[in-house]
């Protein structure tokens, strides 16, 4: 069984489930975001309870917040948004603002889609159907040839939390043209990487890194030559030279708990960027 397949099975309602009911129109935002929780689907989170689900996306919120200067107006695009785990919290930051994720999951998307914009208007869901070895090997598109679904300076604020590490170059290019795209002028993005300086890369070759990247490639490191988009390290001066040949501006980058800097501020690596 493919891992898209057990995706679909995981989120398919089974036989003595609790189905809870959706919030009356007039609901506030609290009881919105419990329906919301409620909905989750606890054993689409092995090894991981709600609560520390949730917690990890209120922590991201924050990450988002310090590093990025998430504010309440903002339009904001989240680049792999999964199963709701930044979105959810973002509901009680985004006051003014609007919320527009993309998975190239299809059941992911349609549980956001019901359980998430079904009760909060101002956020909405996307699928991308981008071919992914792991995630979604049937995809219609190759990630170089992705566009995505939003008009020029669509937004004020991007991120993405875990999905370059799922990307090679074609993908990885081609998602940070079309973020340059969709951002505003002065946009800000906040972006997660496995990234190797010749710190991390001594590491790496000694296995000495959280996650083994034993495998070269022609701008990094590999977790699993046999399944090269199930985790991907970049080599920071071939992406540093793609991001300001895009124009864009390397705000901050902070090295993660992975590759052994325990003092990070999240387990990847974090670049903050800001459009032209």
């Amino acid at each position: 069984m493919t891992w898209a397949s057990r995706i679909a099975r995981l989120l398919r309602p089974t036989a003595g489930d609790h189905v809870p009911s959706p919030p009356p129109p007039d609901a506030d935002l609290e009881a919105r975001i419990a329906y919301q929780i409620e909905c989750l689907p606890q054993h689409y989170l092995p090894g991981i309870g709600i609560g520390d689900f949730i917690q990890e996306g209120e922590d991201l919120v924050r990450l988002l917040s310090s590093l990025g200067g998430l504010v309440t107006d903002d339009t904001v695009l989240d680049m792999g948004c999964g199963l709701g785990r930044v979105a959810i919290p973002l509901q009680r930051v985004l006051h003014r603002g609007s919320y527009s994720g993309f998975d190239i999951v299809p059941e992911i998307v349609h549980w956001n889609s019901v359980n998430i914009s079904g009760v909060t208007a101002s956020f909405a869901f996307h699928h991308l159907d981008v071919r992914n070895s792991t995630y979604n090997p049937d995809g219609r598109l190759e990630p170089g040839n992705a566009s995505f679904p939003y008009a020029d300076h669509s937004f004020s604020f991007a991120f993405a939390t875990s999905l370059f590490s799922h990307l090679l170059a074609d993908g990885t290019q081609r998602y940070l043209e079309e973020l340059r795209r969709v951002l505003r002028p002065n946009g800000r993005a906040v972006l997660t990487f496995f990234l190797l300086n010749d710190e991390v890369e001594s590491r790496a070759e000694c296995g000495d890194t959280d996650i083994e990247f034993p495998q070269r490639w022609d701008h990094g490191r590999l977790n699993h030559p046999d399944r090269p988009e199930d985790a991907v390290a970049y080599d920071w001066p071939w992406l540093l030279g793609l991001i300001e040949g895009l124009g864009f501006e390397v705000h901050s980058l902070h090295w993660g708990r992975w590759s052994g800097h325990t003092d990070g501020l999240s387990y990847q690596d974090v670049l903050v960027l800001r459009s032209p």
